[in-house]
């Protein structure tokens, strides 16, 4: 009698599965060393189940070799492309951006379905195509595919990144007809999509109809509020939230740091961070890197400095708001030094570094250190769509 093996591999993938950090390779390599132990084709076999499993592992991990090879031996083996082989192989394939091959599975699978069309969508989105994102849900809509709560948020980021609003609002009413108003995902969609496209009145609406609201939903009215000028309704929302007891997270408190450094609102800064203090957000990377640049911009440099000097990670961001604050503020020695600190960490810096720094080496009339930071652009070849040039930083010191 034989003994089939398929049967120990759900193990393997459950593990696999639970575990993000473990690749589910060891699956495909007990599939080898079953070949390798001289197992005939008719015992070694991957049925339909199993195939399934896998290539929802491999697409769990990140792991797209593992993935196509998987997908070679379900080849080679003419194993029939169903429904749900076809949108696992999709989801896979979109999820790294091999778009090719993702269409390809698309196009074999047998019937059109909202599970496969969801996975590429969401592939399109996260991978910037959202043309593409939006053409595949019309193709949905014509072929009688209803969307679902999983599709509409997807939708409306393509919308929003394409600042599409008239076929954003085409969306909105389909969301209507479908009965999906009432998710708070899909409300958070509509929210964030009608904000950025300058549709705050909107967005208010969506944001009063929604019976559960989460703290995305408030932090994206916040954020449109902030974005259309209206700082005071912002401020209500931040204020209000937390009387609803919703607790503002990182990007709500960076949202409103933002917006107080626009301002210069030192004092409703000051009890943003007395808030942050509390419930120790300040450690927060995106948070730090907003109060530096607040305190920077108010004129609190040493405040900036002591907020970045806390922070146990920091990125370009938080570099190039000391940076700026320096030069800003007329400190122009550490400008230029914290420019050179920021190289030594090894964060390479950007235009916006660039050209804060250079006025503070024109404060110090110190050529040298202009020619020097030249100098550093092109060895880098950072691929700046425009490099600073010698001209230029010679008319920074004679400016």
């Amino acid at each position: 009698m034989a003994f089939h093996h398929n049967s120990r591999l759900p193990l393997f993938v459950r593990f696999s599965y639970c575990h993000p950090n473990t690749k589910p390779f060891t699956a495909l390599q007990h599939l080898a060393l079953q070949r390798e132990e001289g197992m005939g084709e008719q015992d070694f076999s991957m049925d339909h189940d199993t195939c399934a499993s896998l290539l929802q592992a491999c697409a769990n991990s990140r792991t797209l070799a593992e993935g196509k090879q998987l997908h070679s031996r379900m080849l080679v083996t003419g194993m029939k492309q169903t429904f749900i082989l076809g949108t696992k192989l999709v989801n896979l394939y979109a999820i790294w951006g091999s778009f090719r091959e993702a269409e390809i599975a698309f196009q074999r699978i047998p019937k059109l379905n909202v599970y496969a069309c969801n996975a590429l969508i969401r592939g399109y989105v996260k991978h910037g195509y959202c043309g593409e994102a939006l053409e595949l849900y019309d193709q949905m809509q014509q072929e009688g595919v209803a969307p679902d709560n999983f599709t509409f948020p997807f939708v409306l980021k393509a919308c929003t990144e394409l600042s599409a609003l008239q076929q954003g609002i085409e969306v909105h009413d389909c969301i209507a007809r479908s009965g999906f108003e009432s998710n708070v995902v899909v409300g958070n969609g509509l929210l964030d999509m009608y904000g950025k496209c300058g549709r705050i009145e909107d967005a208010r609406h969506v944001f009063e109809k929604m019976p559960e609201k989460d703290v995305v939903s408030w932090t994206s009215l916040i954020t449109g509020y902030i974005q259309s000028g209206q700082i005071d309704e912002a401020w209500k929302l931040f204020y209000g939230m937390q009387k609803e007891g919703v607790e503002p997270n990182s990007v709500t408190v960076a949202t409103v740091i933002s917006a107080c450094a626009v301002q210069g609102a030192m004092q409703q800064g000051k009890e943003v961070h007395g808030y942050l203090l509390k419930r120790g957000f300040e450690c927060d990377i995106f948070v730090g890197s907003a109060l530096v640049d607040m305190y920077a911009k108010c004129g609190c440099v040493e405040d900036a400095r002591y907020v970045f000097g806390k922070m146990p990670e920091r990125n370009v961001i938080s570099w190039n708001g000391m940076i700026a604050g320096y030069t800003q503020n007329g400190y122009a020695n550490e400008a230029v030094e914290i420019f050179r600190q920021m190289r030594l960490t090894g964060i390479k810096p950007n235009s916006i570094a660039i050209s804060s720094v250079l006025p503070s080496c024109s404060r110090l009339s110190s050529l040298q250190k202009g020619k020097e930071i030249h100098d550093y652009i092109a060895m880098a070849c950072m691929g700046m769509v425009k490099k600073p040039s010698i001209s230029i930083i010679k008319c920074n010191f004679q400016g």
